[in-house]
């Protein structure tokens, strides 16, 4: 309630008035006075005149108003929409206005909305467009929705009207949405846009480009938000298809690399170990057209023995090549149990002659690779741990299986042998017909072999060794499909 007096302005109010104005105990006679940081605005926002306020019109005219709606800002900057009334009382024979009013800001506020809504969404543009289209409160709440929406969501509207934003965003990309929110409301970003996921009412994905801006009211307080959503899951599907096929690409121009590098070091070893073979048939065929025939049967053993170490070699490359370019294709679940059982019954002599003790750990059970490549893939490397051992110390092999942080299977086989000197051969240790120890036999190609096998099954092989203290041979492999 409040008193005012003619000519002078403001003369009293109660306790709500106090409250719903903002009012301190100073009496205010250049009430509503613009000039003080007060503006009053007609229902459909336009200014409303001060000589327009019912109480002035009372004041001049001696009628009483009621129920006459105003809008008012506050000079704290708060709008509010007041039901007022207004008479004229006589006090102590002097004129003046009461003015009783009550706030409706609250039911004001949403009538206009579900009018400004309805306005809005009785263009049959936005009904009839394939854009979702949406009115969304500032708490995240449905105001209203159109067709597109609803049937890219596959809600029906008194359905989706009943649900938050937050209710169907797929939970890890909300909080990207929410801070996108947050910074609207703050006035730090007026529009925002980003892909994101929508969880549709059946339960599957689906992929939204959100377009969002933010409605305000005259006194800048958030009003509701205006959301477009067009649906990209198509083309999400598309550029994944080309992402795969690109994966593709690389993977297979890098085996390309990979296979010319083979080429080129099959080149080098061709050039570096039919060399002296066949330099010493020449040498030996040219010295029998000059010896007489008796001297020429001693040169036949020499050229039977380098034609022998020919064969062996171009065997031995072709085999390497086969591998390479025709990989063992019976892909299986390899059970490292059994793996292990077959390799020490084949190695069973040379484990009982020199009291060989074997360690499994084996932490990972079944991998499904080549099992024919992973069987002479482990009887090889038991072999060699066995054969470089230390003289008068019982060989100890220790196999591990675990998996990697890469998800990888890992089989590890550590020996406490002869070990060798990685600093003078590491680059050597795995390369053709390459021997790091004395008077022991052997043709040297058992790593060769055993590193392509493993290449060969997309896997990997590292040496860890010091002289005298044994190695370490460390293969990675993922699970291959069938």
């Amino acid at each position: 309630m409040l008193v005012i007096e003619k000519g002078r302005g403001l003369l009293a109010y109660n306790a709500r008035a106090s409250e719903i104005l903002n009012l301190n105990s100073e009496v205010h006679y250049q009430f509503f006075d613009e000039s003080e940081g007060w503006y009053s605005f007609q229902i459909d926002g336009t200014p409303l005149p001060q000589e327009h306020y019912p109480f002035v019109m009372t004041m001049h005219t001696g009628k009483a108003y009621r129920d006459v709606r105003m809008g008012v800002r506050r000079p704290d900057g708060k709008r509010l929409w007041l039901t007022v009334n207004s008479q004229m009382i006589t006090l102590e024979n002097k004129p003046y206005v009461l003015c009783t009013f009550w706030d409706e800001s609250e039911k004001t506020e949403k009538d206009l909305l579900d009018q400004y809504q309805q306005n809005l969404f009785s263009n049959a543009i936005i009904h009839n467009t394939t854009l979702g289209i949406a009115f969304v409160s500032p708490e995240g709440h449905w105001l209203e929705v159109n067709h597109a929406l609803c049937l890219m969501l596959g809600y029906s509207r008194e359905e989706l009207l009943e649900l938050t934003f937050q209710d169907i965003t797929f939970i890890e990309d909300l909080d990207l949405d929410l801070s996108y929110v947050e910074q609207m409301l703050a006035g730090d970003m007026s529009n925002y846009q980003l892909e994101k996921r929508y969880v549709h009412k059946d339960g599957s994905i689906i992929w939204a480009l959100l377009s969002v801006n933010l409605i305000r009211n005259d006194d800048q307080s958030p009003k509701f938000f205006v959301s477009r959503v067009v649906n990209i899951s198509e083309q999400k599907k598309l550029m994944r298809t080309l992402e795969d096929q690109n994966q593709v690409l690389n993977e297979s121009r890098r085996e390309l690399q990979k296979k010319l590098s083979q080429l080129l070091e099959f080149n080098q070893m061709l050039a570096h170990h039919l060399r002296g073979p066949a330099s010493s048939i020449k040498q030996i065929t040219e010295l029998l057209d000059i010896v007489e025939q008796p001297e020429q049967q001693e040169f036949l053993p020499m050229l039977d023995s380098l034609a022998n170490d020919l064969l062996n070699t171009l065997n031995d490359l072709q085999a390497t090549i086969h591998l390479q370019t025709f990989p063992e294709k019976q892909i299986v679940d390899c059970y490292f149990k059994d793996i292990l059982t077959k390799a020490k019954e084949t190695l069973s002599p040379q484990i009982q002659a020199r009291n060989v003790q074997i360690i499994e750990e084996l932490k990972v059970a079944n991998v499904r690779v080549s099992n024919h490549y992973l069987e002479e893939i482990v009887v090889q490397l038991m072999d060699n741990a066995i054969k470089f051992s230390r003289p008068g110390v019982p060989p100890v092999i220790t196999i591990r299986t675990y998996k990697n942080k890469e998800g990888k299977v890992v089989l590890t086989l550590e020996d406490n042998g002869l070990g060798m000197d990685l600093a003078q051969y590491g680059n050597q240790v795995f390369r053709y017909k390459k021997r790091f120890h004395g008077n022991f036999e052997g043709s040297g190609i058992g790593l060769f072999k055993v590193k392509n096998q493993i290449e060969a099954m997309g896997g990997t092989i590292q040496l860890q060794s010091k002289v005298g203290q044994g190695s370490l041979f460390i293969i990675s492999m993922y699970d291959l499909l069938v």
